[in-house]
C-alpha cells in the first residue's frame, strides 16, 4: 500500500513572529511596513486593516491589542491571520472573523461566548490556547472546526466534552496533564491529536488511542512500557514520541511495525546497533536527537525511505555512502556533501 508521509507542524507564533504559512506577510506587493508600524503601536486604523485585507499570505499582528468591528469586517478577507494579543473580542467580531478560510489564531482569548463559539467554528484552523476552561455548548460547537483546533490552554475536560470534541478532524489538548479512560476511548476518533502534555499513560489508554487514524502525538511521555508499545505500534497513525530518552531492543522492534508508517523519537541520543536495525524498517523516521551513528548503524539506516538525522555532528564515508541510498534524508550541510558524493547520478 502506497503510504504519504505528512508533516503537520504547528507552531504558535508569538508577537511579531511570523506563520509557517506565510506568504512573509508582503505579497503581491503590499509592503511589511504597515504590519510592522501596526505590532509596533498595537492599533490599527480602518485605513491599515483596508490596505491589509488585500494581503494574500498570513498576517501576523499579534501585538495588535484592540480591533473595532468595522476592521474586524476588512481583516475578514485574510485568508489567515494571527490575532493573539487581543483578550477580547465581541459577538459581531468573531462573527466577522468566522469567514476567514485558513487559520484565525485568538491565544489570547481568555474566554468565549458560547455565541462566539459558534461562529468561530466556522474557520478551517483556530487558535484557542488562551482558554483555560469551555463550558460544554462551546466543546460542541468547537469541535465543528474544519481542520485544527488548538485548545493547549485547557488543563482538564469533562468526559462529555472530550466525546464532543472527539468529532474535530485535528485537535492539541498539549495542556492536559492526564485523561481518563473514557477521554482516552473519545479522542481515539480524532485524527490527528496531540497530546503532548501526558507524561503517562496507562496500557488500556495505549490500547485506546491505537484507533487514531492520522497523526498521534505523545511526546511527553519519558517513558513506555512494552505493552503501550504493542497497543501504539496498531495504530494506523503517524506516531511522535519524542519525549523518550530511551527504549529497550525489544520496544524499537515492537515499534517498527508501526501501521502509519512514521515514528518520531528525536529525544533519543544514542541507539544501540539492534535498534537501528529494526527501525530501519520504519518508513518515516526521526532521530534528530542522535550526534552520532556506528558505521553499523548506518547501514542500517539506509533503508529507511525517509529519515531524519538533523543532529549528526559528523559522519565517515562509509556512513555516508550507506546513507546516500535513502530516498529522503533530513541532515546538516556539512553530513549532506559527503553523502551527495555517494548519490547515484
Amino acid at each position: 500500500m502506497k503510504r504519504f508521509l505528512v508533516l503537520i507542524v504547528i507552531l504558535f507564533a508569538g508577537c511579531g513572529e511570523s506563520d509557517p504559512d506565510s506568504d512573509q506577510n508582503s505579497s503581491q506587493g503590499i509592503t511589511p511596513e504597515v504590519i510592522e508600524q501596526v505590532n509596533a503601536s498595537g492599533t490599527i486604523t480602518d485605513e491599515q486593516a483596508e490596505i491589509l485585507s488585500k494581503v494574500e499570505g498570513v498576517v501576523d499582528l499579534n501585538c495588535l491589542t484592540s480591533i473595532t468591528d468595522t476592521q474586524a469586517e476588512n481583516l475578514s478577507k485574510l485568508r489567515s491571520i494571527r490575532l493573539n494579543g487581543l483578550t477580547s473580542i465581541t459577538d459581531h467580531q468573531a462573527e466577522s472573523l468566522s469567514k476567514i478560510s485558513g487559520t484565525v489564531g485568538l491565544g489570547g482569548l481568555t474566554s468565549i461566548t458560547d455565541e462566539q463559539a459558534e461562529s468561530l467554528s466556522k474557520v478551517s484552523y483556530l487558535i484557542l490556547n488562551g482558554l483555560t476552561s469551555i463550558t460544554d455548548e462551546q466543546a460542541e460547537s468547537l469541535s465543528k472546526v474544519d481542520f485544527i483546533l488548538d485548545l493547549n490552554g485547557l488543563t482538564s475536560i469533562t468526559d462529555e466534552q472530550a466525546e464532543s470534541l472527539s468529532k474535530a478532524e485535528g485537535l492539541t489538548l498539549n495542556g492536559l496533564a492526564s485523561i481518563t479512560e473514557e477521554q482516552a476511548e473519545s479522542l481515539s476518533k480524532v485524527s490527528r491529536i496531540g497530546l503532548n502534555g501526558l507524561s503517562f499513560i496507562t496500557d488500556e489508554q495505549a490500547e485506546s488511542l491505537s484507533k487514531v487514524v492520522g497523526s498521534l502525538n505523545l511526546n511527553g511521555l519519558s517513558s513506555i512500557t512494552d505493552k503501550q508499545a504493542e497497543n501504539l505500534s496498531k495504530a494506523e497513525s503517524s506516531l511522535f514520541l519524542n519525549g523518550l530518552t530511551s527504549i529497550t531492543d525489544r520496544q524499537a522492534e515492537i515499534l517498527s511495525n508501526i501501521s502509519g508508517g512514521t515514528v518520531g523519537l528525536s529525544g533519543l541520543t544514542s541507539i544501540t546497533d539492534t535498534q537501528a536495525k529494526s527501525l530501519s524498517k520504519v518508513y518515516s523516521l526521526n532521530l534528530n536527537g542522535l550526534t552520532s551513528i556506528t558505521d553499523k548503524q548506518a547501514e542500517s539506516l539506509g533503508k529507511c525511505d525517509y529519515l531524519l538525522l538533523n543532529g549528526l555532528a559528523s559522519i565517515t564515508d562509509e556512513q555516508a555512502e550507506s546513507l546516500s541510498k535513502v530516498m529522503n534524508l533530513q541532515i546538516p550541510p556539512s553530513c549532506q556533501e559527503l553523502v551527495d558524493k555517494y548519490k547515484e547520478p
